[in-house]
């Protein structure tokens, strides 16, 4: 086998990976696309979204929003 075989640590001229670049375009329908599911996402649990408990081990913190109650 011959010992004259070397490997180059970086890829030959003209093979360079193109960096992955977005258009203005698509980062608008990207945007726009994520902001669309939170909204549905919210309409869906909204009645869930009174009441929210956490709990960690022996702790419990509740946050509950008056959702049924008319303003006076």
């Amino acid at each position: 086998m011959p010992k004259n075989i070397r490997v180059a640590a970086y890829l030959p001229r003209g093979k360079e990976i193109p960096a992955m670049k977005l258009s203005q375009n698509s980062a608008v329908w990207c945007l726009l696309i994520v902001c669309l599911t939170l909204l549905l996402l919210t309409l869906i649990i909204h009645p869930r979204l009174c009441e929210i408990r956490v709990t960690m081990g022996s702790r419990e913190i509740a946050a509950i929003m008056a959702c049924g109650v008319e303003p006076s």
